[in-house]
């Protein structure tokens, strides 16, 4: 069975990811930990703890030629393009560590590591407003054209991913802003475990490997005019954003996907729709889960 490497296991789309790998009866499920306590953590969830880390390029080459991984997915946070270049190069510099030593021991030819990265929650739906859903605060700036931030990073971290295939098989998922499961920003999708399943065929047919995943589209303050409504609002809700928030000019702007490929390629089709009409399910269950949060 395949060995899978995940980075971020305990994280929303990390935990979910690592369950669904689990329970396919197809993978064995790998991440590295840093403590005996979080290895029982990963351990009691069936996820195998690994002692070492990626912080390097002969640490990653250790962790990866010792237990024999064939898949890495990294599901952590897209914060900065910074840290997320580090790791990348990290691990295509393993790699060719890697292939150097086969070449050296004359071991017959084996298949690329593959690399799957969940590239992040960037977008809501459509607007518009070329300015997104939410006014600005300030009147600065009178331009009609976006802000430059994190859009155009993640772009160039895609780029550097896409350029690494000469090295390494790889697939970029791209999932839109989802609302569910007690306000979090992910459903259980399939979409990274599908492309896990998928690398080499993938990378082999010259498709290129980047994916959107959309389970519905529409102006993010329609939804809020609907939350606001269930939370007893009497007036008209309007959207402020406050200063150096990028992620929200980015998750309030238009985003033109299509699930087609996703859908085609890698046979994953949303499992939850029609938010619009359900917002009084995930209003409720926003507030089951801050009414449990203030417990704690």
């Amino acid at each position: 069975m395949p060995n899978v490497l995940v980075i971020g296991p305990t994280g929303y789309v990390g935990s979910a990811l690592s369950e669904q790998l689990i329970r396919s009866g197809d993978h064995y499920v790998y991440a590295a930990s840093q403590s005996e306590e979080e290895g029982f953590r990963l351990a009691t969830n069936e996820i195998i703890p690994l002692k070492g880390s990626l912080d390097s390029p002969q640490a990653a080459f250790e962790l990866i030629s010792s237990n024999k991984i064939d898949v890495i997915v990294d599901t952590t946070s897209y914060n900065n393009k910074t840290t997320k270049s580090r790791l990348l190069s990290t691990i295509v510099d393993a790699e060719k560590i890697r292939r150097e030593q086969l070449s050296k021991d004359k071991h017959p030819i084996q298949p690329k590591l593959g690399f799957v990265t969940v590239s992040g929650i960037w977008t809501q739906g459509s607007t518009e407003d070329p300015y997104g859903s939410f006014q600005k605060m300030t009147a600065e700036s009178q331009s009609a054209v976006p802000e430059e931030g994190l859009n155009e990073s993640k772009l160039l971290y895609e780029q550097e991913v896409l350029a690494s295939r000469a090295i390494l098989d790889v697939a970029v998922i791209q999932p839109s802003f989802i609302w569910a499961r007690g306000g979090a920003s992910w459903t259980r999708i399939l979409g990274p475990l599908l492309a896990v399943n998928k690398l080499q065929l993938i990378n082999g047919n010259s498709v290129h490997p980047v994916f959107e995943l959309v389970g519905d589209q529409f102006p993010i303050g329609l939804l809020f005019e609907r939350d606001a409504h269930y939370f007893g609002c009497k007036r008209k809700a309007e959207l402020y954003k406050p200063e150096k928030t990028g992620f929200l000019d980015v998750i309030g702007g238009n985003h033109n996907a299509n699930r087609t490929k996703a859908e085609q390629i890698l046979g994953w089709y949303p499992k939850k729709r029609y938010f619009l009409r359900d917002t009084f399910i995930y209003a409720n269950s926003f507030m089951a889960a801050l009414a449990l949060a203030k417990r704690k």
